[in-house]
């Protein structure tokens, strides 16, 4: 696969300038414009008291207090929800160390971040995982010509390629994966990659079930009038296909919502994760699921920033290895994130499930439980080192 290697180091602790990396240079940016996107003094990150910004972040995740500084690399940031992430971290007090890695073009992320370059040397993804504590892994591997078990492969073995430089170069970090094909690629990076490393910690792996979380969320501030950020409702199952089920019955705050309205919402939810949907238009004004994606991965990320800063009460719903089924070993439900990451399986959000909920579980186990073990049996059978592709 042809690549044109691309990483982006920015840390506040070392200069104020951005450094952008590609297989041809290094580049620097010393453009003024870019000083209003830099994160604020590394000071921050010791002890930070502070409110949301603009349109950012949800209210509720900003907390006083938080012991936090985190390094983060995002793999990948220059496709998918890249562009739109690296923007919104790079504006995290949270966040003392943002470095960004990316196959292919780097233009979209360059236009992004408002920077003027100039080149100098070539550093590659060792250089840019060292010391990182939390790794997005976002690889929308571009839908290739062949069968959809040909895409599979190749998201599959683009993941794995980028977990085992994860292992071998930052082994203790905590590993975001955003990708379409979620309920396989999660089971072989746990099972082929980090257990055969030796280095697997279940707490640590997460699975973005995005933009499911965050279209549920839109559909019902929308309809009750309420403020997107102050609405929740729990997204269980899986990532895309048949296998994601939000349960509006237990949308915080409470609404009383009828059965047909939850029938139709879930429908166009699984419609728009597997369809380009114009009816997304109607929110935010932006017809991609990228950009419910980017959104919900910034709302993660910072959820888990905090957590680990020491933040109580931080919930997410994610995919990840889970007890709540003896023949299901990973499952996405919410989540309580803590210091060492999963911290508890929230298992009483199937509790008390209404008649159409509980039957749409009993279907999207059954899917689920396919996509599952054809991730295993795939790590299984192709054991052997592939070849790396990410330079």
């Amino acid at each position: 696969m042809a690549s044109s290697s691309f990483s982006v180091s920015y840390s506040s602790t070392t200069s104020s300038l951005p450094v952008f990396r590609t297989s041809q240079a290094v580049v620097f940016s010393s453009t003024s414009k870019f000083h209003t996107l830099t994160p604020r003094s590394s000071s921050y990150g010791k002890s930070l008291s502070t409110k949301a910004h603009a349109s950012s972040d949800n209210k509720k995740l900003y907390v006083e207090n938080v012991n936090c500084s985190s390094k983060v690399t995002i793999i990948g940031s220059s496709l998918g929800i890249g562009p739109a992430l690296s923007t919104s971290l790079k504006k995290s007090p949270l966040v003392s160390t943002l470095r960004f890695y990316s196959m292919g073009s780097a233009d979209p992320l360059k236009a992004c971040l408002d920077a003027t370059l100039s080149q100098d040397q070539f550093s590659g993804l060792e250089e840019t995982l060292k010391d990182t504590n939390v790794v997005v892994i976002d690889t929308p591997f571009p839908k290739a010509e062949g069968t959809l078990e040909d895409n599979f492969i190749a998201n599959a073995m683009m993941v794995r390629a980028c977990v085992e430089e994860v292992a071998g170069h930052c082994p203790d970090a905590f590993i975001i994966i955003s990708n379409r094909m979620l309920n396989s690629i999660v089971p072989i990076m746990s099972a082929e990659v980090l257990k055969q490393r030796g280095v697997y910690d279940p707490k640590k792996l997460f699975g973005l079930m995005t933009p499911e979380t965050e279209l549920a969320r839109a559909f019902v501030a929308e309809r009750f009038v309420l403020d997107v950020e102050d609405v929740h409702v729990p997204v269980i199952g899986g990532h895309c296909s048949l296998t994601a089920l939000p349960l509006f019955s237990k949308t915080t705050p409470h609404v009383i919502l009828y059965k047909d309205d939850i029938i139709l919402w879930t429908s166009e939810i699984t419609y728009s994760i597997n369809n380009s949907s114009e009816y997304l238009d109607y929110f935010a004004g932006n017809p991609d699921r990228e950009y419910f994606e980017a959104r919900g991965a910034e709302r993660f990320v910072l959820s888990l920033l905090r957590a680990l800063g020491g933040a109580n009460d931080m919930f997410q719903c994610c995919f990840v290895e889970s007890n709540m089924f003896d023949d299901i070993p990973f499952f996405g439900s919410t989540v309580k994130l803590g210091k060492k990451g999963v911290e508890a399986i929230i298992e009483t959000d199937l509790e008390g499930l209404t008649e159409y909920e509980v039957k749409s579980l009993k279907y999207l186990k059954e899917d689920l439980i396919e996509d599952i073990e054809k991730g295993i049996e795939f790590a299984k059978n192709n054991s052997e080192v592939y070849e790396t592709i990410l330079v």
